[in-house]
């Protein structure tokens, strides 16, 4: 009987993982994000980008951080998690534009 209890829940698992909200699966990729700054068509992006099973986590990372950032959705922190003041939060993107 344990051993089939223990079965269904790990059949469960995948389904919960992937039934999680978009905010819970950008804390994998980023640290602090306002949500509030990204409108559908953001948010639909960022979930192509997360659920994309040919890129790799370091690409997922840049994307998502380049579709924060031109959301203003960022939020750019110390190694403490404090937020950083807007001067020394700049990060050179130049080559992802």
């Amino acid at each position: 009987m344990e051993r089939f209890a223990f079965a269904i829940l790990l059949g469960m698992i995948p389904m919960a993982a992937t039934s999680a909200p978009l905010a819970e699966d950008l804390k994998d990729y980023v640290v602090a994000f306002d949500m509030a700054a990204l409108d559908r068509d953001a948010q639909e992006h960022l979930q192509q980008i997360i659920d994309d099973p040919q890129a790799s986590h370091g690409t997922k990372v840049l994307s998502v951080h380049t579709v924060l950032d031109r959301n203003g959705a960022l939020r750019h922190v110390d190694i403490h998690g404090d937020e950083l003041p807007p001067a020394q939060a700049q990060i050179g993107l130049a080559s992802l534009k």
